[in-house]
């Protein structure tokens, strides 16, 4: 015998049914004939043909899955949800959330409309895309644009972003690109000498994001400026540190980046390095030997109290250096050693390219570029991976035409004021062996009178006097057993001594003055 409390729950359903804020149709059968549609879905879809399956009564819902969905509510006795599909509308496309419940030999069907917040979804997420995009391109922008080329060696570099896939992104989108807080740099230092940096920002001084990518800019423009001061690598590590301690107003000790700064001088052949915390470079040798260059490590910068140590090793013709971050290690697919010993050199069919720039895309074809796969999982769930930078350089080995054009002499000179006559003629003498242009002979000769003199009067003995031109430019250079390093200053009428680093400021293209192991060297530079 049938409930009489049957009749009015049926009653309070239809009632329900018929009253509720979002579109509802209900269904009959395995077919799904329409049997009744509610009055927010009439004034959603306009009227409706019963008793025809709902696919067809409403052709509008039956791209987003729906006819599937109510076949599995139907067969299994269990509600579908359907989740944010697109409906096409004349009057601009919407989202539901479709949700099929099954009803008494039949399948009710709800329509929830999330339009406006899918939309605003959409919104932050393309507001977000642009930001990281920016992020990209302003870290992008505080790294060298173009990487400069010296005399004597070849550089080549390369920066890859971080990925990250979150969570809910499917196994095949692709990654999203995000701002990091690795860099490199190279930076001319004069009389063939050129710094090559390498850094990364520590996880704890925020790794990736936005501020990885200020604390990299800041620290890029530090280097920059204890590397014009031209002082040495342990130096340049030291002020480094000090420098970084500071970032937020207060010192706590913890890392904020790893570096290796080195100079590489063209002149003695050599490789002076110094390195905090980073990960070694490496020296491939002229015979295919692959070299880790351990020395002179200490902790990162920002730890303080700390005094770094410095390691030279030479670098004859032939041989290539690769400077690297972390990132290249957890997202290449071999042995970095074993790869870098086999970049081959024979020169690439791209023009304007050269065997540095080959054995670059080597190294960077051992990794994919867009995988996530050696990432690991960050709180949020999402698979991050670092970003790589990668600097590498090659010291040619100069053959036929080419070698002439790449020479050097120096020579000691102990004595008095005589020496600056006998240094004038030494220049002479060597410039015309090497073809120089005679008014750039008397010129160079002219600088040298000045700085051999400076030596004489201000210095230590003995004075070396160093010459030597590449293919671009002739390059002096004075050392002398005293530390004491020359300004410019302006000379008064009535002083009879102090324009001699004046007037080599406005003969030259370039000068400056460096401190040695024991003593200085003040150098100028002509272009050719």
């Amino acid at each position: 015998m049938k409930s009489p409390v049957m009749p009015a729950i049926e009653e309070l359903l239809h009632a329900a049914f018929d009253a509720a804020p979002m579109p509802a149709v209900l269904a009959d059968g395995p077919d799904h004939l329409l049997l009744a549609a509610n009055d927010a879905c009439l004034a959603d879809f306009g009227s409706v043909a019963l008793r025809l399956p709902v696919g067809d009564a409403l052709p509008e819902l039956a791209g987003t899955g729906l006819p599937a969905a109510m076949d599995q509510a139907y067969d299994t006795g269990r509600a579908v949800l359907l989740q944010d599909r697109m409906v096409r509308r004349r009057g601009g496309d919407r989202y539901y959330t479709l949700v099929c419940v099954p009803a008494s030999g039949g399948v009710a069907v709800f329509c929830r409309d999330e339009t406006e917040r899918v939309r605003r979804e959409q919104a932050l997420l393309e507001e977000e895309t642009r930001n990281r995009n920016m992020a990209v391109m302003l870290q992008r922008s505080l790294l060298p644009q173009r990487i400069i080329q010296p005399d004597e060696i070849r550089l080549a570099a390369c920066y890859l972003p971080a990925l990250v896939r979150y969570e809910d992104a499917s196994l095949d989108a692709e990654p999203v690109l995000e701002v990091g807080g690795d860099w490199y740099d190279a930076i001319p230092l004069g009389a063939g000498r050129t710094a090559l940096v390498v850094g990364g920002v520590t996880p704890e001084a925020g790794g990736v994001g936005v501020r990885a990518a200020a604390v990299m800019g800041r620290l890029r423009a530090a280097v920059r400026a204890y590397a014009s001061q031209n002082l040495p690598p342990g130096e340049v590590m030291y002020h480094l540190d000090r420098h970084a301690l500071d970032f937020d107003g207060e010192r706590t000790g913890s890392p904020v980046a790893t570096l290796v700064y080195a100079v590489h001088d063209a002149d003695s052949g050599s490789l002076t390095y110094a390195n905090a915390g980073h990960l070694p470079p490496l020296l491939r040798l002229p015979d295919g030997y692959v070299a880790v260059l351990e020395g002179a490590s200490g902790p990162s910068l920002g730890s303080g109290d700390w005094t770094w140590q410095e390691a030279a090793v030479a670098v004859p013709p032939g041989s290539y250096l690769a400077f690297y971050t972390q990132g290249l290690l957890e997202r290449g697919t071999g042995d970095l050693r074993r790869v870098f010993a086999r970049a081959p050199e024979e020169e690439p069919p791209r023009p304007g390219a050269g065997p540095v720039d080959l054995v670059r895309d080597h190294i960077l074809a051992s990794i994919d570029p867009l995988s996530v796969s050696s990432g690991g999982l960050d709180p949020s769930g999402a698979v991050r991976t670092d970003d790589v930078a990668l600097l590498v350089a090659h010291v040619p080995a100069w053959t036929g035409a080419h070698a002439a054009l790449f020479r050097s002499a120096s020579v000691e000179l102990v004595g008095g004021p005589e020496i600056a006559a006998h240094a004038r003629s030494y220049t002479a003498g060597v410039l015309t062996t090497w073809g120089v242009a005679d008014d750039l002979t008397d010129t160079a000769v002219l600088a040298v009178s000045e700085l051999v003199a400076n030596a004489v009067t201000h210095g230590t003995a003995p004075v070396v006097l160093r010459l030597r031109r590449t293919d671009r430019r002739l390059i002096i250079d004075v050392a002398d057993q005293s530390d004491h390093l020359p300004r410019r200053r302006l000379a008064r009428e009535t002083d009879e001594d102090g324009r001699g680093i004046s007037i080599i400021a406005a003969v030259a293209a370039a000068w400056g003055a460096r401190p040695l192991p024991e003593g200085k060297s003040v150098w100028c530079e002509f272009e050719f």
